[in-house]
């Protein structure tokens, strides 16, 4: 699946961001990468897409944050969102230590790392 959501208007606002949803092919893992940039105005749609995906999986789930060029907080809220749908289902929930430096930034400032398990391997299992 691979929904790209820029540029354009939208009830939300303009969306500048896709999500491309993949199985890893060595480990098997759901693999959603993001790519673009996300702010407040994405939250709503982005959260509903990202479930709807982590709901079709039927193995571990790893976010690809590395194509993703900006974000602020409601990027967090999201994620630990994310996290909690995939732990109810019994699913492991990591994200890719791989990170832009703005996005890096942002998980460093507000301490948010320590709330994920983090992976270092690159998701697709390259």
């Amino acid at each position: 699946m691979n929904e790209d959501h820029g540029p354009g208007p939208s009830p939300e606002g303009d969306r500048s961001y896709s999500l491309d949803v993949d199985r890893a092919p060595l480990t098997g893992d759901r693999v959603l990468r993001l790519t673009g940039s996300i702010d407040w105005s994405h939250s709503s749609a982005l959260l509903a897409e990202l479930v709807r995906a982590a709901e079709e999986a039927d193995s571990p789930v790893v976010v690809d944050l590395a194509g993703l060029t900006f974000a602020d907080s409601p990027l967090l809220h999201v994620l630990l969102d994310l996290q909690r749908t995939c732990r109810a289902r019994g699913l492991p929930f990591h994200l890719s230590t791989d990170l832009h430096p703005v996005v890096e930034r942002l998980f460093t400032v507000t301490g948010a790392l320590g709330y994920f398990e983090l992976t270092a391997r690159r998701p697709g299992g390259v």
